[in-house]
């Protein structure tokens, strides 16, 4: 998840220490991802719902302790990924099905493949139990 080599060694001296000390919200929020089961998904903002925040704070922390939950089951609304390429591997090994991943191509040429493949929020997507956002 991390993608700098700065990044990377912050999460590994922070997966290290044990136990982790987060804030309150923060803890809410790794806790209901860590309550997403194997095969699903949950955006930013249903993240956000149930822990009581906004869906920018849950995008702040999963950047800080997103290495303690199964960081890859979080996607925007939409169901893409701003992380899609660490996370591809992973959706596959759950079966979370997904658009494919755009084409290779070089960025100088204008194209952008920054959103990358979507997650089949219809099928993936994880509502709570005993969750307001939970149909009837």
């Amino acid at each position: 998840m991390c993608t700098t080599p700065h990044k990377q060694a912050e999460a590994q001296s922070r997966s290290a220490q044990t136990p982790t000390l987060l804030p309150p919200l923060a803890e809410a929020i790794v806790t209901t991802v860590q309550h997403i089961p194997r095969g699903f998904v949950a955006s930013y903002s249903t993240i956000g719902a149930v822990a009581g925040c906004g869906s920018r704070y849950v995008g702040r922390v999963m950047a800080d302790y997103g290495e303690l939950a199964p960081w890859w089951r979080v996607v925007r609304a939409d169901g893409t990924s701003h992380v899609w390429k660490a996370a591809l591997p992973l959706w596959d090994e759950e079966g979370i099905a997904h658009t494919p991943p755009p084409p290779q191509t070089d960025r100088r040429a204008g194209y952008s493949c920054a959103r990358g493949p979507r997650v089949d929020m219809r099928t993936h997507a994880w509502c709570p139990p005993d969750s307001p956002l939970k149909d009837g």
